[in-house]
């Protein structure tokens, strides 16, 4: 239910934009003649001595608004997306010399004839001190990034976003997500966004959703696979682990990383239930399918996507290792019959040194034993240590771009061969992109990052690199590792980077009302979704046969992954292009008044 009368409902409001609250809408143009002159003068001197009033702005999602952020110029949200798709914009205010005291905010439903979107759903964006910068390229201060929901997606409950004070000369944004069915009808789309403040109403902001001819698929065309700890989680929101909370959690956040085109690996971290008779393994998988399966066969979220990846779990032990090939052979066998088997993958030892290269050649024969689809994921250079050791080589971005400082590079034309034989490759960024000793003098420069204090564009690039290398998946370490650290509302900082590692905070009826616990996303976890939706227009782009225009639109915005386009009004123009040569190749170009 709304929290606000409909917006039908409400009084009129005159002026459209940064109506200052102190300041009447009209002012007289003659002074009664029974007013005292020297009242009248005093009347005109405190007229032209009224305090700065509040702007009202728009932002691109791309744009870090941090607290004293300079006002824009924009005054009207304007989106483009195809359909499947999500786009986000940020509305700011920016109180002038008086505070605005209880700002608030509603989106209405956007129209095109007699066809509707829903509403945008409103976030109020939260910012986080940072007492260290991340590299040399990070600053400390207050920075934007968690989203504080009117509504969360994991629960549908409301939550306590707004009203909020913003102090005098303080900017405040409030993020806008819009997203667009498969099944929606192209077309221009219009609404508003009603700003409010405990004095009145403040502004009226139009949003206009441009629906493109085309879609994109819901599921991604690569695999994104993101770690997971429900153990973390726990910590996070409870301070300890709860066990009963532990299903709860799993659930929670895979379902939100999965509207956003992540899959995330780990879960409860409990491996299907096992029990052993001599060298045999009697698996009971209701409890394992109840976690995952709804997320494999695409049953989580309304638009049917799936997850493109999942880890095997194993126990810590086995009686023999005959026993242990059973379970991996079982297991196989049961994702084969579910047809999960495509997406499973083993994680083995993370970032191994030359010296576990045998070791790890044994594992994978062992896997390979059990079932030749098992598959193992090294996450190194296929170098000469590690041959005949991966299934699914998962290199360093700055490995895989043959960075001087990389312990072992190796180019990506490297993997032809591999590629050609079945093998896969994915890749990740870690704390090489800005320096894990935390140092900023010699810390590295440029290179993709979801650190917090770095620029939009650094998240969002990996999509457009996903596409320029060629891979067939992206690794990341963890998106709640701060929550075994201590409080994430204070300090998400871990190996050199804010944010490293985390990439949503603990939400708590204590802290945003509701009754239950759920993941507040971050602002870097969106901009990671619009890189992976940049990706689908490239993908699509190519496969409705102009290859060619997809890579020149993808070198437009990352010439090398030490080079990318960071600004948004470039970044945009690009995507406009890219937009309107899909809407060519679906067979339906725009007409200009659509």
């Amino acid at each position: 239910m709304p929290r606000v009368p409909p917006l039908a409902a409400r009084r009129a409001v005159a002026v459209q934009f940064a109506v200052p609250l102190a300041v009447p809408l009209a002012v007289p143009l003659a002074v009664p003649l029974a007013v005292p002159l020297a009242v009248a003068l005093a009347s005109a001197f405190a007229f032209a001595a009224a305090p700065a009033p509040a702007r009202v702005w728009v932002a691109s999602s791309l744009d870090k608004v941090r607290p004293d952020a300079t006002p824009g110029q924009l005054a009207r949200v304007a989106l483009s997306a195809a359909r499947g798709e999500c786009e986000s914009a940020q509305v700011v205010v920016t109180a002038g010399d008086a505070p605005v005291r209880g700002l608030d905010a509603d989106a209405s439903p956007l129209r095109s004839g007699a066809r509707t979107l829903e509403a945008p759903a409103l976030f109020r964006v939260a910012t986080l001190d940072l007492t260290r910068p991340t590299g040399s390229e990070g600053a400390t201060g207050e920075w934007p990034d968690a989203l504080v929901p009117e509504v969360d997606f994991a629960n549908g409950e409301r939550r306590r976003a707004f009203p909020v004070e913003v102090a005098p000369g303080r900017s405040q944004a409030i993020w806008l997500d819009v997203c667009v069915p498969a099944a929606a009808s192209p077309g221009r789309y219009a609404g508003e966004v009603l700003l409010r403040a405990a004095a009145g109403p403040l502004a009226r902001v139009p949003v206009e959703v441009r629906v493109r001819a085309f879609a994109i698929p819901a599921t991604s065309s690569i695999a994104v696979a993101f770690g997971f700890s429900a153990l973390s989680a726990s910590r996070g929101h409870r301070g300890k682990i709860v066990d009963a909370m532990l299903g709860a959690y799993a659930w929670a956040y895979a379902k939100d990383a999965l509207r956003h085109r992540v899959s995330l690996f780990g879960g409860t971290q409990a491996p299907p239930d096992v029990r052993f008779d001599g060298d045999r393994a009697r698996i009971d998988w209701r409890r394992h399918d109840a976690e995952v399966g709804p997320f494999l066969d695409g049953r989580v979220l309304e638009s049917g996507a799936r997850w493109t990846a999942v880890q095997l779990l194993a126990p810590a032990k086995f009686p023999s290792e005959a026993a242990r090939v059973d379970y991996l052979r079982a297991y196989a066998a049961h994702y084969r019959e579910r047809a999960w088997l495509d997406r499973l993958f083993v994680y083995q030892t993370d970032e191994p040194p030359p010296e576990l290269g045998p070791r790890l050649r044994s594992e994978r024969a062992l896997l390979h034993r059990a079932d030749p689809s098992l598959r193992a994921l090294v996450t190194a250079s296929a170098t000469a240590p590690f041959e005949g050791a991966a299934d699914i080589w998962a290199p360093l971005v700055n490995c895989l771009a043959g960075d001087v400082n990389c312990l072992r590079p190796l180019a990506r034309e490297a993997y032809d061969a591999r590629l050609a034989k079945g093998e896969a490759l994915w890749w990740y960024q870690s704390c090489a992109s800005h320096g894990c000793a935390g140092a900023p003098g010699d810390a590295p420069r440029g290179w993709p990052s979801y650190a917090i204090d770095r620029p939009g564009a650094a998240a969002r690039a990996m999509g457009w690199l996903d596409f320029a290398a060629g891979v067939s998946g992206e690794l990341y370490y963890d998106v709640v590792y701060a929550y075994d650290a201590g409080d994430p509302w204070r300090s998400v900082y871990a190996f050199g980077g804010n944010g490293d590692g985390t990439l949503f905070y603990p939400g708590t009826p204590e802290r945003f009302g509701g009754k239950t616990d759920f993941p507040v996303e971050s602002q870097r976890l969106k901009l990671i979704r619009d890189g992976l939706e940049d990706l689908e227009y490239l993908r699509l782009c190519e496969r409705l046969g102009d290859p060619a225009f997809a890579r020149s639109i993808a070198r437009s915005l990352a010439r090398s992954p030490t080079d990318f386009e960071r600004d948004p009004a470039k970044i945009e123009a690009a995507r406009e292009r890219l937009a309107a040569r899909l809407d060519e190749l679906a067979g339906r170009p725009p007409a200009p008044s659509e």
